[in-house]
């Protein structure tokens, strides 16, 4: 029983430094590597914390009370849902966000998902050139186009049914792409990103190069894209901070990694004060190992900002 005992308090330590250690991203990237399975972690710490308080001490059970309280609170607001908004008034747009994956064969289910949503806006990653040969074909629906190269996996894109109005940019080899969009009238800038993962990889290298150019993308603006990192990253707040937008809040796991009930949220929509989520989910599966996600858009009156409720 005790070399249970101990065997227990050293796993649930070791989980809740892990834990612990997601929140200093902005110290070094592998930290917010770990971060990304937050989610994860909080559910093995309570299962162990419920195992210790049956095995443990008097003196440990108190402690463990206290703690299970803390990670059940925290899981609580990670995994809160985004309460959809039908108050939010307007014409909304119907936008998409959704990495492709380079060995996704079955492209044609992204054609006929966007017919059948009838999708306005589409920002897309690992694009490959096969695939752009197909979304070309959707012109008739989608005549605005924009592509970027990245890396070996495939580029960026954009897809709109409106109109593009010349001013945008490809940040070439960076993830970076954006345009400038007219939506009945008004203008608006559609960023799509893809991000390398923070540690051992490139990210926070690739962040840094990029704050000017975010910096330089007008609003009202939609940031969208497969950031490779979980919402309360490091990486995407600097991001927010610099594009001067805020994540569509909830918790939507939209990667697969293979193994039974183990997926991350790390593709997300960023907004700017002038715009709203009427709603958002991660859609259907369309033969990539990333879910799309799927969002209605809305401006914002001028006399109401994000969080007041009619």
């Amino acid at each position: 029983m005790k070399l249970l005992r101990n065997f227990l308090y050293f796993t649930l330590t070791m989980t809740l430094g892990a834990i612990g250690a997601g929140y200093l991203g902005f110290v070094h990237p592998l930290f917010d590597s770990v971060g990304h399975f937050r989610f994860h972690l909080l559910i093995i710490s309570i299962m162990l914390q419920i195992a210790v308080f049956v095995v443990g001490s008097i003196r440990a059970k108190y402690l463990v009370i206290f703690l299970i309280l803390c990670c059940s609170l925290d899981l609580y607001r990670l995994s809160r849902p985004y309460p959809a908004d039908e108050t939010l008034q307007g014409a909304p747009i119907r936008f998409l966000q959704f990495n492709l994956n380079f060995r996704n064969a079955h492209i044609d289910k992204l054609g006929s998902y966007l017919s059948e949503k009838e999708i306005d806006i589409v920002t897309l990653q690992e694009v490959t050139q096969k695939h752009r040969s197909y979304l070309e074909t959707l012109a008739e629906r989608y005549p605005y186009q924009s592509y970027c190269k990245f890396a070996t996996v495939g580029g960026v894109a954009i897809l709109s049914r409106y109109p593009f109005n010349g001013e945008g940019r490809c940040i070439e080899k960076q993830g970076l792409l954006w345009q400038r969009v007219m939506v009945n009238g008004k203008e608006i800038s559609v960023a799509s990103v893809h991000l390398y993962w923070p540690f051992p990889y490139g990210q926070p290298g690739q962040v840094g190069y990029l704050k000017e150019y975010f910096d330089a993308i007008r609003a009202p603006m939609i940031v969208a894209g497969d950031f490779n990192a979980a919402s309360w990253s490091d990486s995407l707040a600097v991001i927010m901070r610099h594009t001067r937008t805020a994540i569509i809040p909830g918790l939507r796991f939209s990667l697969n990694l293979g193994i039974r009930h183990m997926m991350l949220p790390i593709d997300h929509i960023l907004l700017s004060s002038e715009l709203a989520a009427r709603s958002i989910h991660v859609a259907r599966s369309l033969g990539s190992d990333h879910l799309p996600i799927m969002s209605e858009i809305v401006y914002l009156d001028s006399n109401r900002t994000k969080g007041e409720k009619h």
